[in-house]
């Protein structure tokens, strides 16, 4: 069934709540943001590691022990549907998203429901731009991604470039960061993503090529037609990554 955005029993719908990722996405909603119990609920695979959490989020604030949670899997299209239908939004953090994504993102734009994740995948994005995007501007929803850590910084660092400096005098950015610390690790969904990214390289580096050329045609057809006093410029902005224990 599908409802209006206005009829929805949820602002927000962490789906893939249980996992690493996804734990810490609920602590900031609870502990910093403190949204109300009422307005957002958690979802996954298992009712027992999304009861554990329920118990972990009320020790941050009683009003949590109440806070719903949704047993749901990517395998089963009408679970999914039933549960984008009950949100304005599904926060997606279950990974790796090129084997798990593309469920959350098709229900979501069924249900007309807006979507956002955590993803750092190339491999998954790509693909679901080229498949869904003209049926998510028909239904005026949302698909936001790549809002993780992998992202964040350079967008971030762009945007803080551009509006302290100017398109006209910052043309490209540049991140340096050094992780430290003491063992810790990488999660399994990002050990797996890895493997992945690493196993599709070649292939995702000519899609690369291909989509450039194909955008730089775009702009140059683009160009041609209009001033290029009033023309947008894209700002480049690359991340590296070091880590040290």
């Amino acid at each position: 069934t599908e409802y209006s955005m206005a009829a929805r029993k949820f602002d927000i719908i962490v789906y893939g709540a249980t996992g690493y990722s996804g734990e810490l996405v609920c602590q900031h909603l609870a502990a910093d943001l403190k949204r109300p119990a009422r307005t957002w609920a958690i979802a996954g695979r298992s009712r027992d590691k999304l009861e554990a959490l329920r118990d972990k989020l009320a020790r941050i604030d009683p009003q949590y022990s109440d806070l719903e949670f949704i047993v749901a899997s990517v395998d089963n299209d009408q679970q999914m549907l039933d549960l984008c239908a009950l949100t304005r939004v599904i926060i997606n953090c279950a990974g790796p998203f090129f084997r798990l994504g593309e469920a959350v993102v098709k229900a979501c734009i069924a249900q007309k429901t807006h979507y956002v994740d955590i993803n750092g995948e190339p491999n998954f994005m790509a693909p679901i731009m080229a498949k869904y995007h003209e049926q998510a501007e028909r239904n005026n929803v949302l698909i936001v991604l790549a809002c993780g850590f992998d992202s964040v910084p350079a967008d971030l660092g762009a945007l803080h470039a551009r509006t302290r400096y100017g398109m006209d005098t910052v043309k490209a950015v540049e991140a340096f960061l050094k992780f430290e610390g003491g063992g810790g690790g990488l999660s399994n969904g990002t050990w797996t993503t890895l493997i992945e990214s690493l196993t599709n390289a070649k292939s995702l580096a000519a899609q690369r090529r291909a989509d450039s050329s194909a955008a730089a045609a775009a702009a140059a057809s683009s160009s041609s037609s209009s001033s290029s006093k009033g023309s947008k410029r894209l700002l480049k902005s690359k991340v590296h990554y070091s880590k040290t224990f």
